[in-house]
């Protein structure tokens, strides 16, 4: 499948990301952080709250290994560990990019 093809048969995604991105690089480079939080903070309804926080948990060190070694038990041993490299990976490369660039 070549990219053009690709972007073609997915054009209604990739219409919406480029659109949602263009939104964000714009309250990115126009407002500080905070002013950012408090122009954003008030778009969201409580029973997004609920999801987003049990979506995040999905991310959690707990879930990424369990899953791991379910697959690895479903004698799926090559994605268990591709998991589980990936899940390392990130988890080293996120922390020296914390080292070196200071968000705060």
């Amino acid at each position: 499948m070549t990219p053009g093809t690709l972007i073609k048969q997915n054009r209604y995604f990739f219409f919406s990301y480029i659109i949602l991105l263009i939104f964000g690089l714009f309250i990115l480079l126009t407002y500080s952080k905070v002013d950012g939080f408090i122009l954003m903070n008030p778009i969201h309804h409580r029973p997004l709250d609920y999801f987003f926080i049990a979506l995040t948990y999905l991310g959690d060190g707990i879930f990424i290994i369990a899953l791991a070694v379910l697959l690895f038990f479903l004698k799926k041993r090559p994605l268990s560990l591709m998991i589980v490299l990936s899940y390392a990976l990130s988890g080293i490369f996120v922390q020296i990019i914390k080292y070196f660039y200071n968000s705060a």
